[in-house]
């Protein structure tokens, strides 16, 4: 992310460093950065692509969970 492009408010500057603060990823601005998309998709873009990380990464704790239960 280049924040010095001129493309980013302040806002967004912040609401992009929050994000990653909060789940150690990038925001995915790579298609507003070049002009494909306004921030408001990517941002949202962004949060789905985190919110299916998560969901896969707990499925798949559960399911190792599971497994070690069954296997004791």
């Amino acid at each position: 992310m280049n924040f010095e492009n001129g493309k980013y408010t302040k806002e967004q500057i912040e609401w992009c460093k929050n994000y990653q603060r909060e789940t150690t990823f990038e925001p995915l601005t790579g298609d507003y950065e070049a002009g494909n998309e306004s921030f408001q998709e990517a941002a949202h873009k962004s949060v789905v692509w985190f919110e299916r990380w998560a969901s896969d990464a707990l499925l798949r704790c559960d399911k190792d969970q599971l497994s070690i239960n069954i296997n004791n």
